[in-house]
């Protein structure tokens, strides 16, 4: 486990190699053609409290990042937005949720996940009262750094279209190496349509003969 205190806000100059996405619209680097360097030391005096903490979850958490994903209007939610699925999240040895916390008190996070291919990022969220101090691209950085230290050569970022604030912020991370990648759109399934389509094949197949041909649409 590590913890910074934003207060410092210093630290030893790293070469970061980014490949991110935004979901919607994809933010990327190249690990193999571009490099970031963070700075060895942060100005975010100005920017950040000196009480803010970032650190990995606590088992004990769980229940109070729910709460604070509802408070920082996470929308949609997902079918893994429970005490169950950020449980399995936290058991994953390739994941990570790190939270941004004052006085003990969850007032961001951030999802990542190494899949031995990319890295990926989920759930940046900092609760409205502690926005525009610098938290949320501090907690991006912490998490480039987790992922990379794994073997990530390059990372995904997902973002809502409709979520312009939060387009705008990937936007400003530019100097992370971040940029939009629009090629990409994306497809997903939470397992409850993959269970149903069983059911409904064996519907449609019950309305032919063994001798007739179903159509490919239908199955």
């Amino acid at each position: 486990m590590f913890v910074r205190p934003f207060s410092r806000c210093s630290g030893n100059p790293a070469n970061v190699r980014n490949q991110c996405a935004s979901q919607a619209d994809r933010y990327r680097i190249d690990g193999g053609r571009n490099q970031v360097i963070f700075p060895g030391r942060f100005d975010c005096e100005t920017q950040v409290s000196t009480e803010v903490v970032i650190r990995q979850v606590r088992n004990d958490e769980l229940a109070a990042v729910l709460r604070m994903w509802q408070a920082a209007g996470v929308t949609p939610p997902s079918a893994s937005d429970s005490i169950d699925g950020l449980t399995r999240l936290i058991d994953e040895p390739a994941a990570l949720l790190l939270v941004a916390t004052i006085k003990d008190k969850i007032i961001g996070s951030l999802i990542g996940g190494w899949d031995g291919w990319r890295g990926n990022i989920y759930r940046l969220a900092v609760i409205p009262e502690h926005r525009r101090k610098g938290i949320a691209k501090r907690l991006v950085m912490e998490m480039s750094r987790e992922l990379f230290a794994k073997g990530a050569t390059r990372l995904s970022a997902l973002v809502e279209h409709e979520h312009q604030w939060a387009m705008d912020f990937w936007d400003s991370v530019s100097d992370l190496g971040f940029e939009r990648d629009p090629k990409f759109a994306r497809y997903i399934t939470d397992g409850r349509a993959a269970r149903r389509r069983p059911a409904e094949e064996m519907r449609v197949r019950e309305r032919f003969t063994p001798d007739q041909t179903i159509p490919k649409r239908l199955v």
